[in-house]
């Protein structure tokens, strides 16, 4: 029998963040708001071996009882973003010679784009002041841009779907963010689609990120799981 391999995409809800250092947290919180804006990547950089650990990719291995898990989150990335960095590093490898796979991809908002820039991908978000005049410019075509970033989500979904078929991988996606789909993708039927229950935002570490602490993303592992084994795939 083949040892099981997690593969776990998605943002900085499926890269564990809110699972601060608390030492570094209480030090952070006693900041004014301008101190917080300039320490806040010292208080994500200390609290990256907490992020991994209570994220719930980790928590959902322990419970399910795989082998490994390979968590891709990052915090900030689109959908086409994740795809990307997904399809280059791991394109080419075959997982399944050696494991079970399954791969879970909690999908972002649908409102962030990427390119490849200077030979790497860069996601941007609708708010970014670096490509504002890029940004304007490209909403400014579109009669309905909700729609149709959501249709440019809904196309990576699928495109990830085809590759897990080829890969003999188990798919299974839901969102950070449910939202009103009313063309592509019909997810409420769709065999791959979760349907999680996410955990009620009292379990935020703090207000001022709006990210789970551990007990929020073992509440998320836990409705991943009992997702998958209403489903009897695993």
């Amino acid at each position: 029998m083949k040892n099981k391999l997690l593969i776990a995409l998605g943002d900085s809800f499926t890269a564990g963040w809110g699972n601060y250092n608390p030492e570094k947290l209480n030090i952070f919180l006693n900041k004014n708001s301008q101190d917080r804006k300039e320490h806040f990547s010292e208080l994500l950089n200390s609290s990256e071996s907490r992020f991994l650990e209570y994220s719930w990719p980790n928590i959902l291995k322990h419970k399910m009882l795989f082998n490994e898990v390979i968590n891709l989150g990052l915090g900030g990335s689109s959908v086409s973003g994740q795809m990307k960095r997904f399809i280059s590093e791991y394109g080419n490898t075959n997982f399944n010679d050696k494991y079970d796979v399954t791969l879970i991809w909690l999908v972002p908002t649908a409102e962030r784009i990427s390119f490849f820039i200077n030979g790497g991908v860069e996601d941007i978000q609708l708010s970014s002041p670096k490509y504002d005049k890029l940004l304007r410019e490209l909403i400014n075509t579109m009669e309905n841009p909700e729609l149709d970033f959501i249709l440019e989500s809904n196309f990576y979904i699928k495109l990830m779907e085809y590759f897990c078929q080829l890969k003999n991988y188990k798919f299974y996606f839901d969102f950070v963010y449910k939202f009103n789909n009313s063309k592509g993708v019909s997810y409420l039927t769709h065999p791959s689609y979760l349907n999680i229950d996410h955990p009620n935002f009292n379990y935020n570490n703090t207000a001022f990120c709006g990210h789970y602490n551990e007990l929020g993303y073992t509440e998320l592992a836990k409705s991943i799981q009992d997702n998958l084994l209403r489903k009897n795939n695993i």
